[in-house]
């Protein structure tokens, strides 16, 4: 058994939340890009949110959320995204 200090303790629980949050701001930005490149290629090709969901056979709604950050789209749904705006799914990202 060894025997950790209070302070040695803190540390690395300091240590460990700061790689956290390293990965939750990668997580933001990484989320914030695909939203911004998928209303950059919908304004490009003059889609709308009902344009799109038509095209996708969704709801509006569906894709408003997704828009909105609110609920995050499978993988099989941006390849279907990307295909209904004729871009590559790469593009997204």
């Amino acid at each position: 058994y060894i025997k950790v200090s209070r302070r040695s303790r803190l540390l690395f629980f300091c240590i460990k939340e700061v790689k956290f949050m390293k990965e939750v701001k990668t997580l933001y930005e990484f989320k914030h890009n695909f939203y911004s490149k998928l209303y950059t290629a919908m304004e490009k090709k003059n889609k709308t949110c009902k344009d799109l969901s038509t095209d996708l056979g969704k709801n509006p709604g569906y894709i408003s959320r997704i828009m909105s950050g609110k609920i995050e789209p499978s993988f099989s749904m941006i390849f279907y995204i990307a295909e209904a705006l004729g871009i590559e799914p790469r593009d997204l990202f």
